[in-house]
């Protein structure tokens, strides 16, 4: 979408929030492999330390590298945590949407990532007619926050 007048850039808070769920998503991605590959080094290490003779100082380095990967799972678990939170934000305020083409439009876009033309040609609508569905469903999705920051007093953004 084209930010054409002033009264548009009023959707850039809303377009922010919704393209923020790229960022969400790719992090919580990389925080999954992060944890895997921490496991993958804990199997490493557990199975080396199994095979080296038991002594005190030993045993305390073996306790040490595992008390070190326990925390930095729990780091990696708690920011996939935040970053789950912030897509299921964004998912929850698009199904919000009553029009089905404005919700399935943002979802493509927003929560599939998918291009414009991609967009168009699976729901066979124009570029043009597009960016005014897209256009429409911001601008609801504006009212619907004004409307949950009226009652909660806070908003998705």
């Amino acid at each position: 979408m084209l930010i054409r007048t002033k009264k548009d850039k009023a959707l850039l808070p809303v377009l922010r929030f919704l393209g923020s769920a790229w960022y969400w998503d790719k992090k919580a991605n990389r925080i999954i492999n992060d944890i895997e590959r921490l496991r993958s080094q804990a199997e490493k290490v557990t199975t080396s330390y199994s095979l080296t003779p038991p002594s005190p100082s030993f045993e305390n380095r073996r306790q040490a590298v595992m008390d070190a990967m326990v925390e930095k799972q729990k780091e990696y678990e708690a920011a996939r945590r935040e970053c789950e939170k912030h897509l299921q934000n964004i998912r929850f305020l698009i199904s919000l949407l009553d029009n089905f083409v404005e919700r399935t439009v943002c979802e493509y876009r927003y929560l599939s990532y998918y291009g414009w033309l991609e967009i168009g040609i699976a729901l066979n609508y124009s570029l043009s007619a597009l960016d005014k569905i897209n256009d429409s469903a911001l601008r609801n999705l504006v009212k619907i926050n004004d409307e949950i920051i009226a009652k909660s007093g806070k908003g998705f953004f």
